[in-house]
């Protein structure tokens, strides 16, 4: 059985998503950020809002840990930055320091900032199915560093589906219109087997519960002392060796749990747990097909989710 309790008065778990070296919480959203007041142009003053037509840079990340950033406005696509998260934890590390100085230099137009500094600029995301879910976690991270400061970022699917958007939340305020009682959709991904096994495969837990969002809190329903989220199913993906509709049938039955525990008056809101040490190696495409899959059952608001802990900002994220 798989349970998570959180007890009245709790503050809300918003997204964790713990990494090897710590913890990361963000916003998923399919429809991007909320309309926004016109843009302050005055010199040296940062944008009020996201603004109109922001450029996009994009990030791709291919098997053996490649990783390239680049500029999509020319023709070809003007590389900005390239280098390799895989070897030694010095050569990730520097790595992963090259593409934040890389960001740091294209986003640097005072035009291309928000008032609290963050940038207006989106992170599109090319990723390959099969790269574990780390890297992407990892220049998620360097993309929100406190110099970078990029938080609108966006996944392409590679399929006739409309990419997914991210948010990272800037602090832990809930907005009105996103309070209230919810019914919470708990989708844990946890890889199976050893990174030299080949097979790759991964397990699909789900567990349901009905809960309250309030200003700082998630609240049970009624007069219960805690929130119990049960588990509703189990389901193991098979490995990238096997024929791709073996993969399409088990997600399908995922969405066929789902559907029969939403009822038409329901908000469903949307949790993607990855754990720290089973979820870093899931490959890109299991979490990815768990973003779609929620959307497609109805959630409109989407969170990763990596275990018990305290609740983290971009600025808590990018700047680890």
């Amino acid at each position: 059985m798989y349970h998570r309790f959180v007890r009245r008065g709790n503050v809300l778990l918003l997204g964790l998503g713990l990494l090897a070296a710590g913890g990361a919480a963000y916003w998923l959203r399919s429809d991007g950020p909320a309309a926004v007041s016109p843009p302050d142009r005055r010199p040296g003053v940062g944008v009020a809002g996201p603004g109109p037509a922001a450029p996009d840079l994009h990030v791709r990340l291919a098997a053996g840990g490649h990783v390239t950033l680049l500029d999509p406005t020319g023709e070809p696509p003007r590389v900005l930055h390239e280098g390799r998260l895989e070897g030694s934890a010095e050569e990730v590390r520097a790595a992963l320091g090259g593409l934040e100085a890389a960001l740091v230099e294209a986003t640097a137009d005072p035009a291309l900032r928000l008032l609290d500094g963050y940038s207006t600029v989106r992170l599109v995301f090319e990723v390959d199915p099969l790269v574990p879910w780390e890297q992407v976690e990892w220049v998620m991270g360097s993309a929100s560093s406190r110099t970078a400061r990029l938080w609108r970022m966006r996944f392409l699917t590679g399929t006739p589906e409309p990419a997914v958007d991210i948010d990272l939340p800037k602090d832990r305020s809930i907005p009105d219109d996103e309070r209230g009682v919810f019914l919470m959709l708990d989708v844990k991904l946890r890889h199976l087997d050893s990174a030299g096994s080949g097979s790759r495969r991964t397990r699909v837990t789900l567990a349901c519960a009905y809960a309250e969002l309030g200003a700082e809190s998630l609240l049970p329903v009624g007069d219960a002392d805690e929130t119990t989220f049960d588990a509703c199913g189990e389901f193991t993906l098979p490995s990238h060796a096997e024929p791709s509709d073996a993969v399409a049938s088990v997600w399908q039955r995922i969405e066929d749990v789902l559907r029969a525990r939403i009822r038409d008056a329901d908000r469903p809101l949307g949790f993607i747990v990855t754990p720290p040490i089973r979820g870093g190696q899931l490959p890109f495409r299991d979490v990815l097909s768990a973003m779609l899959l929620l959307r497609r059952v109805g959630v409109e608001r989407l969170r990763l989710d990596g275990g018990p802990g305290r609740p983290l900002t971009a600025a808590d994220f990018g700047g680890r």
